[in-house]
């Protein structure tokens, strides 16, 4: 691998410079742009992500009327003309129907289709590709057929393109083979988390502590000292509605974690008032376990439960009982709806909870403000070294598939 040394101005922004003895070519030069629909149903659903074009899951909602789904070939290249999808492109192994968002570029002849795979899924052509869009607000955004027609590629002698091929197949295997190694240590690592959360609350920090059967099947054993109560005892399940200015819905609470996330949605709704140190939890698919110990007042839109713990416990320490494991897992096995499944609040009013005196609580949380800590700055570094893969991974397809560097 090395710099190209003979190159021209291509004249084409998002190109720059590229080698002497390639072409630029329209779009509409290799690629019909198919309009081929197929009925729902006839052929399977496929969605075009971020991972390419990939059968579509069960649980994706889909559109049942006849006759609207564009038709995919093996051998196509889908394109999701929707700018909030920016580099969800790839080169279809499948034949099924899709969105009608998709662009389907079809091939005029037989050519190096992995190597306009790679074109296409380069940051700076996906850039290009949006600019020349229109729409009303940015996640309706979309650019059209006749603009993607015109647009110029870089188009090497077919030979290049097949060694830019192999090339870009080795580096970018390794590279996505070393994130998804890095994934998984982020995954084991939420796994502990989830792990030292649930231990703390429910048997506590003495290894060494007389343990008794808590009378509660799913609960099991706990410290000797320690009791068990309904939910409903332990905390006030609040429903005063009013309009704040900080408002939080489900998409604010990060699965497991229980951590805030920013968002740059803007409702204007009433919901459920809030103050600090008060607890959301997500009713809807409790299974993510989305709990929110609040750090500030507010209000609480759509499915979140809002409980203000009692004298008897102490905040962080409720909200690690809520989000522990065995407590998610038991409330999300009654829940109802099959799609959309929510647990009933009146079931979670009537669980029973184990906790300690006020002392031992105040010791387990700052136990567990310490040791999550720790787990979330290797999370953080870990998710840190998974950007700049991503970043040089895309960086490298540019450089590659614009002839920057020479293979």
């Amino acid at each position: 691998m090395k710099c190209s040394q003979d190159t021209k101005d291509s004249e084409v922004n998002w190109i720059g410079e590229f080698p002497s003895d390639w072409n630029l070519s329209p779009t509409l030069k290799f690629f019909n742009i198919s309009k081929e629909k197929v009925s729902e149903g006839v052929l399977p659903a496929l969605s075009v992500g971020y991972m390419g074009v990939v059968p579509q899951l069960d649980m994706v909602a889909q559109n049942m009327a006849s006759g609207d789904r564009k038709h995919i070939k093996i051998g196509d290249i889908a394109i999701n003309g929707r700018s909030d999808r920016m580099g969800a492109v790839g080169l279809s192994e499948y034949e099924g129907g899709s969105s009608l968002v998709y662009h389907v570029l079809r091939p005029k002849k037989e050519l190096c289709g992995k190597y306009y795979h790679y074109v296409f899924r380069n940051k700076m052509f996906s850039q290009e590709f949006y600019k020349r869009g229109n729409g009303i607000v940015a996640d309706l955004w979309s650019t059209k057929d006749s603009e993607l027609k015109r647009m110029l590629l870089p188009t090497p002698p077919k030979e290049t393109q097949e060694k830019i091929v192999g090339f870009l197949d080795e580096k970018i295997g390794n590279i996505d083979a070393l994130i998804e190694k890095k994934k998984r240590m982020i995954e084991l690592l939420t796994e502990k988390r989830s792990s030292v959360i649930t231990h703390a609350v429910t048997k506590g920090l003495d290894p060494n502590t007389k343990m008794k059967d808590s009378g509660v099947d799913w609960i099991g054993e706990i410290p000797e000292s320690w009791q068990t109560k309904k939910q409903k005892y332990i905390f006030e399940s609040l429903s005063e509605i009013g309009l704040a200015s900080n408002k939080v819905s489900l998409e604010n609470i990060e699965a497991k974690t229980g951590k805030f996330v920013q968002t740059e949605s803007d409702y204007d709704a009433n919901g459920i008032l809030f103050r600090k140190h008060d607890i959301l939890f997500g009713k809807l698919r409790p299974y993510l376990s989305k709990v929110l110990l609040a750090s500030e007042s507010g209000s609480a839109l759509g499915d979140i439960l809002v409980y203000r713990p009692t004298t008897e416990i102490v905040p962080l320490f409720g909200k690690c009982l809520l989000l522990s494991k065995n407590t998610i897992d038991y409330i999300n096995g009654s829940t109802y709806g099959t799609k959309m499944p929510r647990v009933n609040p009146d079931f979670i009013r009537s669980l029973h909870l184990p906790y300690p005196v006020k002392d031992e609580q105040i010791k387990i949380s700052d136990f567990l403000n310490s040791r999550l800590v720790e787990i979330d700055e290797i999370i953080l570094a870990i998710d840190k070294q998974i950007n700049l893969l991503s970043e040089y991974k895309s960086s490298l397809i540019y450089q590659i598939v614009t002839g920057k560097i020479e293979v």
